[in-house]
């Protein structure tokens, strides 16, 4: 009987020491590659425009008022130059620079692997990390220099602090949870899609439990946080903002039956946007039936998980749902996502960055949980279901999602123009800044080569077009440099040699003309 028992014993032991080890070996291999999607040919592209204003607000002193006096001109809370100002202080480069968001993606991942494994196990926690790895926006969120990335990581902290204090009733959770949601409306507006109807949850769960010192200890928490950090923000900050921008003036209240119909399908949409998914006929009919399933589903599951008392799992569909409404809504009426005063930027830009850590966490929960309610719950069929769900992601990643992240992007080619400049003495004939290309050139021309080699630098608007030079540079960068084409094409019919060295479009142009 005792060496029966024993065996037992060393056969269930070995069992969880390989368990153990299968399960350490995912989480190595799911880190590194998370870890080399975020930094692979991080400092391939140089800065561009939206980068170099980062840089700018970033460096302005806090003391005098000029950091505040240009925020407020922006679409942005202060919460990402307020920090940048201390980090650049260290170092300037452009790796340092963009070092920080890959840091703050080491928190963000923990932060999804986390949440993940409390609501369900290591190896689904592992499939969300490998998700993430793969979501096109993500790593391109983590490789631009700007304050998504640090709403991101905040609103990961509010989820992760979240389901801890739902969990562990632990008030100390409550108090960060409470924090870092406050944070995260700090570092971008977007982030209220995701903290409000959090902190709004919360709360309602709160008074259920009908715990009367927890419930005026949370209370008191909430006051602290809306008199101390949301009436500042919007008072010193948004409000001034909105003006600004001329949020009012732009706002359309409009609702008939295509903007119905298109709140069931969008999310599907945007989970197309997310991990870039190429625009045609059938991906759209797919992304926008893959909304409606999206909805169905969650709706359908938050009753069967109240009905199985498994309340956690509802009550991050319920925040997904209510927060895609809210953002649906703001959208549409031209209220959120504004690229320029009356000018919504819609549903596909970076102001749809928010969704990012709920999105992974509730895709897993929504494919485990239909996974569970289509098969036979034995061991053999749940090795077999995982297995297929395996290879299918495997092949998605590998055909469509990693080749379009690991190609990278460019938003500026400052640098391949700065190399031929540089070559061909670009100093010796004045060259014309077109766009927003004063911003590359002073990085990667004045500040390496110093003013002598800036010294004779000309506007668009200096060169006379019925008086060219005998031989001048034009150098367009980003929008606003539309005037390059006419430049070059009325030197050509004058006669001019022209010889257009690169021709990116919008993302920039280099151009030397001789008589």
């Amino acid at each position: 009987m005792n060496d029966n028992k024993s065996s037992l014993f060393f056969v269930s032991f070995k069992e969880k020491v390989l368990k153990n080890k299968a399960e350490a070996i995912l989480i190595a291999l799911s880190s590194v590659f998370y870890i080399f999607m975020m930094s692979f040919r991080l400092t391939y592209s140089p800065l561009w425009f939206d980068e170099y204003i980062e840089h700018l607000i970033s460096g302005m002193s806090i003391t005098n008022g000029e950091m505040y006096s240009n925020i407020v001109v922006t679409f942005q809370p202060p919460l990402y130059n307020f920090v940048m100002h201390f980090w650049l202080k260290i170092s300037e480069s452009i790796f340092w620079f963009r070092l920080f968001n890959v840091l703050l993606g080491l928190v963000i991942g923990l932060c999804v692997y986390l949440t993940i494994r409390r609501l369900y196990s290591n190896k689904a926690a592992f499939f969300g990390i490998m998700l993430l790895s793969c979501c096109y926006q993500y790593i391109y969120c983590v490789q631009e220099c700007s304050e998504y990335q640090l709403m991101v990581m905040f609103v990961s902290l509010t989820m992760l602090f979240f389901v801890k204090s739902v969990q562990d009733n632990r008030l100390s959770d409550s108090f960060l949870f409470i924090f870092f949601a406050v944070c995260a409306m700090y570092s971008q507006y977007g982030a209220m899609f995701m903290v409000v109807p959090f902190l709004s949850l919360f709360y309602i769960k709160t008074l259920i439990k009908k715990d009367r010192k927890n419930i005026i200890i949370i209370t008191v928490l909430y006051g602290i946080a809306a008199v101390g950090a949301a009436v500042p923000l919007y008072l010193l900050y948004a409000s001034k903002q909105l003006i600004e921008n001329d949020i009012a003036g732009g706002t359309i209240f409009k609702f008939g039956v295509s903007e119905f119909l298109s709140l069931f399908t969008e999310p599907g949409r945007i989970l197309g946007y997310l991990f870039n998914i190429p625009v045609n006929t059938l991906t759209e009919i797919t992304l926008s039936t893959i909304g409606v399933i999206f909805i169905i589903a969650s709706i359908a599951f938050i009753f069967i998980n109240i009905n199985k008392k498994n309340y956690l799992l509802s009550d991050l569909l319920i925040v997904m749902l209510t927060g895609y409404v809210l953002h649906y809504f703001l959208v549409v009426f031209h209220v959120y996502a504004m690229v320029h005063p009356g000018q919504s930027g819609g549903f596909y830009a970076r102001y749809s960055y928010f969704y990012i850590p709920l999105a992974i966490t509730v895709f897993v929960i929504l494919a485990i949980e239909i996974k569970r309610l289509l098969i036979d719950n034995s061991g053999r069929n749940v090795v077999r279901a995982n297995t297929t769900l395996a290879i299918l992601f495997a092949i998605v990643a590998i055909i469509l999602f990693i080749p379009g992240i690991t190609k990278n992007w460019h938003k500026a080619y400052d640098d391949v123009f700065a190399n031929t400049w540089v070559e061909n003495r670009g100093w010796e004939a004045p060259t014309y800044l077109i766009g927003q290309a004063r911003f590359g050139f002073n990085h990667y021309i004045t500040e390496v080569y110093g003013s002598a080699a800036a010294a004779n630098i000309h506007t668009e608007a200096e060169l006379d077009t019925n008086n060219f030079p005998e031989a001048l540079w034009l150098w367009r960068t980003s929008w606003g440099g539309e005037g390059f084409d006419k430049i070059v094409n009325e030197a050509a019919n004058s006669g001019l040699n022209v010889t257009v060295f690169y021709d990116y479009g919008d993302l920039g142009q280099l151009a030397y003309i001789t008589k």
